[in-house]
Parts: structure tokens; sequence; C-alpha cells
């Protein structure tokens, strides 16, 4: 029986110039050498093709199927001469070559969250360091280096010190020198504690004063040129001293209701993640200023002894009502999401002007700044998305509400007037 050999076709997913060795002559039988042959060739080919896999478009193509299938047929007929383990590693070989890649398995998500754990208890065993400037977690020395050098290079006052120390070549199994880094931190940070003064200074005390004599802020180009620094960074100082200023806490027995301050703190619910307060109407729910008080922040301040609570949402200067705040940061993402996601449903009472003419509607409309009003809101194009649905409570359309020149209706007053419609709503 004779055994014809294919004739020499290129690779698919090569060059033109890769080419089978295989012979166009025709013989009466095929020795074992030939095989053997074969053997090199599909293996060469295999290689090509795992080196191959980005570049190639289809796992393998209609014609390498093909190929193999007619190696096949003319390899079964070579019995006399070649063993049967020889062609079925011939065969194996082939289909290897063909074959698509295997896609790697998915990890689980038990097994994702294991490896998430165990990286952060292993970044958590390390020492840590962090930016004098952003406060940024930094671990490895390289990228110390490289973040100060970035961010705040002014603190940097002998760049071959940071070299030495951040920069040096250190060996698998070398220990890392965590002492001097954190010596060339510390420095760091004084000269960015004395930089921020600096801009602080400069920015409020500059002694420049405008036609009416009030002092004059300058701006952080103006701050920058005169540190000799760029004007990003310049802010960014800035914003870093007047964040060190400590909120001020209000007084939260009320004594000072009568000068202007706000009232009693009333809490409402208190657990160990969250603190809810009753705000009244005409108190603001966080200051306008880090040194300026009359807020709800400010009065929780003083009832959490000093410690900053965590704002969770707002409410309006004239708007009274409930007012979540987070004891710790852990809950604030969860709360959050859910404001986000607008699972959190909130009821409000209010008294408009005109008598709606359904009791039941709903209002979609995007909610934008007044053109006229700075601290209103009014329905526009560009607006943040807005869905509320109203009930109608009670109505009158022959009361008429009216404002004469310089009055103003007593917040305490549409107080009132809520609590007693909110009491006598039925749900």
């Amino acid at each position: 029986m004779q055994a014809q050999l294919l004739p020499s076709r290129p690779c698919a997913h090569l060059s033109p110039k890769c080419t089978s060795v295989a012979s166009r002559q025709q013989q009466p039988n095929v020795p074992l050498a030939r095989v053997s042959q074969w053997q090199h060739t599909l293996h060469v080919e295999k290689s090509h093709a795992n080196a191959c896999k980005a570049k190639r478009p289809l796992p393998a193509t209609r014609q390498q199927i093909q190929r193999v299938d007619r190696w096949r047929v003319h390899l079964c007929s070579t019995t006399d001469t070649a063993s049967s383990s020889q062609l079925e590693s011939v065969s194996g070989a082939s289909r290897e070559a063909t074959d698509p890649p295997k896609k790697k398995q998915r990890l689980s998500d038990e097994e994702i969250a294991a490896r998430i754990a165990e990286s952060r208890q292993r970044k958590a065993s390390l020492p840590q360091h962090s930016c004098p400037s952003c406060s940024k977690p930094l671990l490895s020395p390289r990228n110390i280096y490289k973040h100060v050098a970035r961010c705040c290079p002014d603190v940097m006052t002998d760049p071959q010190a940071w070299e030495q120390v951040l920069c040096r070549d250190v060996s698998r199994g070398t220990p890392v020198d965590h002492a001097a880094i954190a010596d060339l931190l510390k420095q760091a940070s004084a000269i960015e504690e004395v930089s921020r003064e600096t801009a602080l200074h400069w920015t409020f005390r500059s002694g420049l004063k405008d036609e009416e004599g009030q002092l004059i802020r300058l701006d952080a180009s103006e701050v920058g040129r005169r540190m000799k620094l760029p004007a990003p960074r310049a802010s960014r100082l800035v914003r870093a001293a007047m964040r060190a200023v400590p909120l001020v806490g209000d007084d939260i027995t009320g004594s000072a209701q009568g000068e202007g301050g706000p009232g009693p703190l009333v809490v409402v619910h208190e657990d160990e993640d969250f603190v809810a307060v009753s705000k009244p109407p005409g108190v603001l729910s966080c200051p306008t200023h880090r040194f300026k008080g009359g807020s709800m922040v400010n009065q929780m301040i003083t009832y959490m002894k000093g410690q900053n609570p965590h704002v969770l949402h707002r409410l309006d200067m004239d708007t009274s009502g409930l007012l979540l705040f987070a004891k710790h940061s852990g809950v604030v993402p969860g709360v959050h999401k859910q404001f986000r996601n607008r699972t959190i449903n909130k009821l409000y009472l209010c008294i408009c002007m005109g008598c709606p003419q359904e009791d039941y509607f709903d209002v979609d409309a995007p909610i934008t700044h007044h053109p006229a009003v700075d601290i209103a809101r009014a329905v526009g194009p560009g607006g943040k998305e807005a869905s509320t649905s109203f009930a109608v409570i009670a109505s009158n359309p022959h009361a008429v509400l009216q404002l004469g020149e310089g009055q103003a209706v007593e917040s305490s007053a549409l107080a009132r007037f809520m609590t007693a419609a909110h009491d006598s709503m039925v749900i």
C-alpha cells in the first residue's frame, strides 16, 4: 500500500515563509524517519501557533482542520512501517496544534474575596507611610519617591538624600530601612506645615486692601508667585491649611437661642452607628465656614464630644425635619448608596400657593439654580433629575396667602401649621 504525502502549504497564522517540510515525492512506504520528521514539523507548528495566539483571528482555520484530517488518513495507511503509538502521538500533536486555546477557569466570588482579604492583610502588616501633603498611603520606597516628587517636590530639600534612601537597589530578601524613610517624611511634614501657614497668611492676611478698606483675598496664582510655587500647589496648600482649622462646637442646651443661636438639640434616635436629630427651621445643616457656628453640624460636634460627625444628607435652611448623622465612616458608603439609588423614602409637609386640581400627582422634572435668587431652586433644563409624588392633605381655594412689603411668614408659624396637618393626616 502506498501513501502519498501532502503538498507543502503555508501556515494560516504565520507569514508565507513558514511552510511545512513534507515532501511532494511519492514513496512506496513511509519509514519511521519520515514519521519523526512529521512529529518535528507539527511540534514547530504548535510552537508557532502558541506564539501567535494573540495575532490569530480564529483558533484554527478550516484549511488547517482539513489538512490535519488528510494527514490522519495518510498516516493510517503506514501501519506496516510505523507503530500505532507513534501514529497516535502524531495525531495527538496535530489535534493540539489546531484545537482552540482553553479558557482560564473563572474564580468564584469566595475565592476572589479570599484573595482580596489576603492582600489587605499582607498590606496591613507592612509599615504604613503617607504623603506629607495629601496623606495618601504609600508602601514601596520607589512609589514614595515618585509620588512626593510629583505631589509636593518643594518638601524635598535634599534630593540626594531622598534618592539615596528611596531609590537604592534592594535585592530580594534585603530589609527596607523604614526608619530612614520615616525620618525623611517627618522632616517633610514639618516643611509642609510651615508652607501651609505661609500660604494661609498670604491668602487672607497679605495686608492689601480694596477701596473700602477691606482686606483682599489673594488667589492661588498670586500666592504661588509670592511663595515661588506653582498655582495648583499653592491652592492645595491653602485648602489643606483651611481643613486643619478645627470646626466650632455650639451650645446644645439652647442658652444662646435668644442671641440668634440655635435652640436645644433634640435627639430623636441614637444607636452605635447613627444619630437622628430634629432640625428646626431657620438653622443651617452645615456651617458656611470652619470658624463659624450656628449649624446642626456644630451642635453635633459638641454632642459627640469634639468628634466630627459624618453628614449623610442635608435639609434646606427653612426646612424642618429629621437629620441623620453617622458616628463612624464604616456605614457612610451604604447609606449614600441608598440615597443615590433612591431606595430611601423622604416625606415632606409643605404649604404651596394655588390649589392643585388632583389630590395625588407626580412631578418628574430637573431642578436647577434659580436665575434670580441664589439660595432658591427652580425647574429648568440641565438640572439634576428629581421625581416627587404629591398628596394634597387639605386645600382652601378662597384663602389668600399675602405677604406685605417687608413682611414674611414666620417659620415657627409654618412649622406649627405643618405639625397640625401631619397629626390630622391619615395614612
